[in-house]
């Protein structure tokens, strides 16, 4: 809904220089049909992260 696409937009504007960030694996489980759909558990992230490129 509404506070995934600002969670996207937010994301997308975010500029960090120097380190790493899981800014790029945020964004990833914000598009991911399954989450987007409220389908997830407490295994949601160990199911999809090997799905999610880097």
């Amino acid at each position: 809904g509404d506070a995934i696409k600002i969670m996207n937009r937010a994301l997308s504007e975010f500029r960090i220089e120097g380190v790493k960030t899981t800014i790029s694996l945020h964004q990833h489980i914000l598009n991911d049909p399954m989450f987007c759909t409220g389908n997830i558990d407490t295994q949601f992230i160990k199911k999809r992260l090997p799905t999610y490129e880097a």
